[in-house]
């Protein structure tokens, strides 16, 4: 996962940030939804941990500023 390109100039890129129990992750694109669900699916396995998928939310953000918001199925 390439994560978002931030600054062009420098190359930054975010995949992932967090605050306390909360973890957004970054996409380029929807078909990188599986990629996700991969690694999700690893983390679950070795942590015993999983994502509540209830207050989970993929949200669609757009260079021109507009954007929609999904609920997370798998």
């Amino acid at each position: 996962m390439p994560g978002i390109l931030l600054n062009k100039h420098t190359g930054t890129t975010l995949k992932v940030a967090g605050y306390a129990d909360d973890t957004s992750v970054y996409l380029r694109s929807k078909d990188e939804l599986p990629v996700l669900d991969d690694i999700l699916l690893r983390f679950t396995k070795a942590s015993g941990l999983q994502v509540n998928k209830t207050k989970t939310a993929v949200i669609n953000l757009r260079p021109d500023g507009s954007g929609s918001k999904h609920g997370y199925q798998q």
